[in-house]
C-alpha cells in the first residue's frame, strides 16, 4: 500500500508540513515523559537531602 494512503492526516506532499508533523509528534511524546522524569528526579533528590539532614550527615 502506498504511504500516501496510510495516513491522510500525517502525510503531506509539502516537506515542511511533514517535518512539522514529525517534530510535533516527537515533542508531544517526549515532553510529558521529560516532565514526569524531572519531577521524580527532583523528589528523590529532595528526599535524600532531607534524610541526610535528619541523620546528621549534612551541616
Amino acid at each position: 500500500m502506498p504511504i500516501d494512503l496510510l495516513c491522510a492526516v500525517c502525510f503531506d506532499a509539502n516537506e515542511a508540513n511533514r517535518n512539522a508533523f514529525l517534530f510535533m509528534t516527537l515533542f508531544m511524546s517526549l515532553a510529558p515523559l521529560t516532565l514526569i522524569g524531572g519531577g521524580v528526579w527532583y523528589l528523590r533528590k529532595r528526599a535524600l537531602e532531607i534524610a541526610a539532614e535528619e541523620s546528621g550527615l549534612l551541616p
